[in-house]
C-alpha cells in the first residue's frame, strides 16, 4: 500500500449533541464564569484541557494540518463526554476547580463509577442531551475550526478590561525571559522565570534564532528580546486581540449568532441579568446549586474604580511611552467593542 497522507480523508462523526465553550484570553474571567455555567440544568461539570488549547495553537503555527485538528477535536471532546458518562477520569481532588466536590450532585459521579460501558452510552447521550462545558483559553482565536468540528457549538466569550488583564499578566510574570539556547549549550537560564522555565509551564514556547519565546510574541521576536517586561505583556495582549478580531471577521453570520459576548465587569456586577442571558442562550435554566456557585464566586460584587486606577498608574510608571500609548488605544477599543 502506497497511499500518501494527502490522499487520506480522516473520518470522525461526532456523537456529541450539545457543547458550550467558555473562552477568552488568560486572566479574562473564565475561571469565574465556567463554574456558573456548569451549575445550570443539563450541564456536565465543566472541564479544562491544556491539550485542546495547544491543538489550536499548533494548527495556528502550521504544525498541525486543519483536517487533523478537526479530527482530534471531535475525537477528544466526544470521549471526554463518554468517559464522564461512565465515571472514567473523574476528578475527585478537593481543591481543584473541576472537582466533582464542586458540583451540585457529587453522588451522581460516584454512581457512574458502577456504570456499564458500551455503545448504549451514545444512545443515552442522544436521549438526554447532556451539555458539555469546556473552559479553554483562546478558543475564540480558533473559533472557525471549532465550528467546523461542531456546527452545533456555542461559545461564551468573556473579556476583561485591559488594565486588569495587563496587570494580572505582569504579576504572573508573563513578561519575563524564557530560556536562551546557545550553540554551545543545551539551555541556559538568562532570567529567573518560574513562568516559562518551569517544567509544568502551560504556555507554548518556540525557539527562533536560538532564543526561546512564548508563541504570543511570534512576528516581533527581536523586539520582544529588547523590551521591558511590562511592554512585552502589553504587546502580547495586543496581538491576542488582533487575532480575535481576525477570527470574528472570518465567521459567518450564523456562526456569530452562536457566540455570546460578555464582559467580566457586567457579569460580576449585574449577575442576574447576565445569568438570564446565559440561560436563554443555552436553552437551560438555573438550579438550586447555582446560588451556591454565585456566592462562592462573589457574584454580584462591587468593583473598585480606585483599584483599577491604581493599576493604571502602576502600568504607566513601568511602561515605555510607545507601549503605554498602545495600551491606551487598547482601552479605547475595548470600551467601544468588548472584543
Amino acid at each position: 500500500m502506497n497511499t500518501r497522507s494527502t490522499d487520506l480523508e480522516l473520518v470522525k462523526e461526532s456523537f456529541l449533541k450539545d457543547l458550550v465553550i467558555v473562552t477568552g484570553s488568560p486572566a479574562s474571567g473564565k475561571s469565574m464564569l465556567a463554574p456558573i455555567v456548569g451549575s445550570l440544568e443539563r450541564t456536565e461539570h465543566f472541564k479544562m484541557s491544556i491539550l485542546l488549547e495547544h491543538l489550536g495553537t499548533l494548527n495556528h503555527l502550521g504544525k498541525l494540518p486543519e483536517d487533523a485538528f478537526v479530527f482530534l477535536l471531535r475525537y477528544t471532546v466526544d470521549f471526554m463526554l463518554y468517559d464522564n458518562m461512565i465515571g472514567r477520569e473523574i476528578n475527585f481532588r478537593f481543591g481543584d476547580e473541576t472537582s466533582v466536590w464542586n458540583t451540585g450532585n457529587p453522588e451522581k459521579y460516584f454512581e457512574r463509577l458502577l456504570s456499564e460501558r458500551g455503545e448504549f452510552v451514545v444512545d443515552d447521550i442522544e436521549e438526554k442531551r447532556p451539555l458539555l462545558v469546556l473552559a479553554l483559553s483562546d478558543a475564540f482565536w480558533h473559533s472557525k475550526k471549532w465550528f467546523k468540528a461542531f456546527s452545533f457549538l456555542k461559545m461564551i466569550y468573556v473579556s476583561r478590561h485591559p488594565v486588569d488583564v495587563v496587570y494580572s499578566w505582569y504579576n504572573h510574570r508573563y513578561g519575563e525571559e524564557a530560556r536562551e539556547v546557545s550553540k554551545n549549550k543545551k539551555a541556559s537560564i538568562t532570567h529567573g522565570s518560574e513562568t516559562y522555565d518551569s517544567k509544568i509551564a502551560q504556555v507554548v514556547l518556540t525557539k527562533i534564532n536560538d532564543h526561546v519565546i512564548p508563541y504570543y510574541a511570534l512576528g516581533w521576536e527581536d523586539k520582544y528580546k529588547e523590551m521591558s517586561e511590562i511592554d512585552r505583556v502589553i504587546y502580547m495582549i495586543r496581538g491576542i486581540k488582533t487575532n480575535y478580531a481576525a477570527a470574528l471577521s472570518s465567521l459567518t453570520e450564523k456562526e456569530r449568532e452562536r457566540i455570546l459576548v460578555l464582559t467580566f465587569d457586567e457579569t460580576v456586577t449585574n449577575t442576574e441579568s447576565v445569568l438570564t442571558q446565559i440561560c436563554s442562550f443555552l436553552n437551560t435554566d438555573r438550579t438550586p446549586y447555582t446560588s451556591v456557585v454565585l456566592e462562592r464566586e462573589k457574584c454580584p460584587r462591587i468593583l473598585s474604580e480606585g483599584d483599577r486606577n491604581n493599576k493604571l498608574d502602576k502600568i504607566k510608571e513601568l511602561a515605555s511611552d510607545e507601549a503605554f500609548d498602545l495600551f491606551m488605544s487598547m482601552i479605547q477599543e475595548y470600551e467601544g467593542s468588548r472584543i
